[in-house]
């Protein structure tokens, strides 16, 4: 199996939800991999955050060129160019949107239906500058558009689950709930 993975939240220089999400999934999937080829995509906005060389022979780094800002809405548009060069079986794309090559099956890890309400309701929790209207405005086109193409949907709770069909107006075996487990520095007292 050849697996694509969006993993560019690991080379922007950022915490958050999504990069601690990814910074865990990232080396589990390695770990139990097996003989399946992992692609990760990134870009070079900043220095991908897992050395190269420790990566096993069955994972690649894409690294896709960054220049500016615009450069992110860019790849969001041809990030599937370079995964249909190398041949996907799956294609995961873990920040709530994505679009995987034709023939590619894809998996969206939304992890709360906040992009996918009705656009009103997302601006209303939102300042209301043009900046951020029109930021909220993309991520909520890409997100619909990218929820109802996928193969597959996860989620982090039964909540969001619940909330991802009724809002999504989505088939509830497209959408799994997988919690998050602890990080690895965690131990049980």
């Amino acid at each position: 199996m050849r697996i694509g993975i969006d993993a560019r939240y690991l080379s922007h220089g950022l915490m958050g939800g999504v990069h601690t999400y990814l910074r865990l999934l990232v080396p589990a999937l390695i770990e139990r991999a097996g003989a399946a080829s992992i692609f990760l995509y990134a870009d070079t906005k900043a220095p991908f955050e897992i050395d190269p060389a420790t990566l096993p022979e069955n994972v690649t780094l894409r690294l896709l060129p960054y220049r500016n800002p615009l450069s992110a809405v860019w790849l969001d548009m041809t990030l599937q160019r370079a995964m249909a060069q190398d041949n996907l079986d799956v294609a995961h794309f873990p920040a709530n949107f994505g679009f995987a090559p034709r023939g590619v099956r894809s998996v969206i890890t939304l992890h709360d239906a906040i992009n996918i309400l009705p656009l009103h309701e997302i601006i209303i929790g939102h300042p209301k500058n043009a900046r951020t209207i029109g930021l909220m405005s993309y991520l909520h086109l890409l997100s619909s558009l990218s929820v109802r193409r996928a193969d597959a949907i996860v989620t982090v709770s039964e909540a969001s689950r619940r909330e991802i069909i009724r809002v999504g107006r989505l088939p509830e075996d497209r959408v799994v709930a997988i919690k998050y487990g602890p990080a690895p520095h965690f131990r049980r007292l």
